[in-house]
């Protein structure tokens, strides 16, 4: 009942509307392999299905075939949740924290495939559903050969469905850089693939100072990194799939050098040609508040919503 009412009032039609107004045109929408109610691959693990809420796709059709449509906002779903986890962060369910088998066991593969091929099937004469992200977040222990491969069935699933979406691919965590995964599923062999980023100044930065996060994190290694990307010839688009104005306790939110960090991020990510989406659009008890993770909390700040959403001269944002 409670989780009922979580997914019936969190994200609701409003919300799509709010991000329609301030011009927004997408959504990136994180799914856990459980949604889709079965799995073909490992029957004998049904059991390991029940711990997980059900009936949420009711939820998942709602945004893909109304609300979106009707406030022409493109949904992008994303494998968040892999079978066997692909990280071993809570936010792909492992079966206990830290673990990570989604690579280690073929049936896990076929199951996300499977996963992704459904639920392609189901939106794909959608005018709002923009496509799949393949895998979020592959870290640790995975294997580069077999997430590879994965792409790439995934791939000719998708496409063996009738269905030309957006497919993003990601490469390891620690290996988000402009030398990995620039020559791989290119075009003409392979369409509508983008490669996707999640850059983060929150861990890792402890030594840094305020400063130097700013002019030389961002302004100088960020930059450069997507502007090598951009550069290298016939690559897929970039897609900075999860970013915000986070940080681990550094400057005041409220600080002159906080919004220069903002905006030197801001004009970074804007020059991803796949562009982006924020993590993420609302958080609990953001309903008042500066937290940055949180879009809608941002967005209250009328100075990082002209960072983020300036005005063009005919008084219309900029979509992004």
């Amino acid at each position: 009942m409670h989780l009922e009412y979580h997914h019936s009032t969190f994200i609701n039609e409003s919300d799509i509307a709010d991000i329609a107004a301030v011009g927004i045109n997408t959504v990136r929408v994180p799914v856990g392999y459980w949604i889709v109610g079965f799995d073909h691959d490992d029957p004998s693990g049904k059991a390991e299905w029940d711990v997980y809420t059900k009936g949420t796709l009711k939820y998942l059709d709602l945004l893909v075939t109304d609300w979106a449509k009707k406030h022409n906002v493109a949904v992008l779903l994303s494998v968040h949740a892999a079978k066997g986890s692909q990280n071993g962060a809570d936010h792909s369910s492992p079966s206990v924290y830290g673990s990570q088998f989604w690579a280690s066991f073929e049936e896990n593969v076929n199951n996300t495939i499977s996963m992704v091929s459904f639920l392609t099937k189901r939106y794909k004469d959608e005018d709002a559903f923009l496509g799949f992200g393949l895998l979020n977040e592959p870290n640790g222990n995975t294997k580069t050969e077999i997430l590879y491969n994965y792409y790439k069935r995934a791939y000719h699933a998708v496409r063996g469905s009738g269905s030309e979406c957006v497919l993003t691919v990601a490469p390891l965590l620690y290996e988000q850089n402009p030398n990995v995964l620039t020559d791989f599923m290119l075009a003409p062999a392979y369409t509508n693939v983008w490669v996707e980023w999640h850059p983060y100044f929150v861990w890792g930065y402890d030594g840094v100072s305020d400063q130097e996060l700013v002019d030389t994190s961002v302004k100088v290694k960020f930059k450069n990194d997507v502007t090598q990307w951009n550069s290298v010839l016939n690559h897929n688009r970039l897609f900075i799939g999860e970013w915000c104005f986070a940080t681990n306790g550094k400057f005041a939110n409220d600080s002159e050098l906080f919004y220069q960090f903002a905006q030197a991020q801001t004009t970074v990510v804007n020059q991803a040609e796949g562009g982006w989406t924020y993590w993420s659009w609302r958080i609990y008890d953001d309903n008042a508040g500066d937290n940055m993770w949180s879009l809608r909390a941002v967005l209250r700040n009328e100075r990082l919503k002209a960072i983020l959403f300036p005005l063009s001269n005919n008084g219309s944002s900029n979509l992004v």
